[in-house]
């Protein structure tokens, strides 16, 4: 299942000292299950594609994953200065309806990928799906629980010769995770 959002990305100009223009394209959201066999192990991932159109129609896909989120954290009316002085309740409604629709997702990198959901109601649906997404997929792993195997990886498109039993799948994820952590 995916979600409709618009990414917005930031055009750099080759003007120095000058901020770029910011550019929103249509995504569609989606929660991608890990993989554990022989040959490798790979953590879920949230992953969103551009739409092809407009005046760009290049495809662009994204991947990030579950283990390599940093925060992810909506944006609020207090975050922004948005009121000018003028009492006006209806526009300043509207501008803040507005702003909470944006949400950041933060990478342990530091790449801030920066999204807008339809409503606020989205938005907060979201961050606090992906919120609980990796707060349990941690969780799963730290505690060694095996349902982690079963709610996020997925390895029926794998050829027999390559998949693993049980007990070594949960063996090498926690090792993954382990040998992933000692970089971070």
């Amino acid at each position: 299942m995916g979600y409709a959002l618009v990414n917005h990305q930031q055009l750099i100009d080759d003007v120095p000292d000058e901020e770029g223009d910011w550019v929103g394209r249509s995504v569609t959201l989606i929660l991608k299950p890990g993989t554990c066999n022989v040959m490798e192990v790979k953590a879920p991932y949230l992953e969103w594609a551009t739409l092809g159109g407009g005046q760009q129609n290049g495809v662009e896909t994204t991947q990030v994953s579950l283990l390599d989120i940093h925060s992810i954290a909506m944006s609020s009316a207090e975050d922004m200065a948005f009121n000018d002085g003028e009492d006006n309740k209806e526009n300043d409604a509207e501008e803040v309806e507005d702003l909470e629709c944006f949400f950041s997702l933060t990478t342990k990198q530091g790449q801030i990928h920066v999204m807008e959901a339809i409503t606020a109601d989205e938005s907060q649906r979201l961050v606090a799906g992906v919120r609980n997404l990796a707060s349990r997929l941690a969780k799963q792993l730290i505690t060694g629980d095996k349902a982690v195997l079963w709610d996020f990886f997925d390895n029926s498109l794998e050829p027999e010769e390559i998949r693993v039993t049980e007990e070594e799948a949960m063996a090498r994820v926690s090792h993954t995770l382990l040998d992933y952590m000692s970089k971070s």
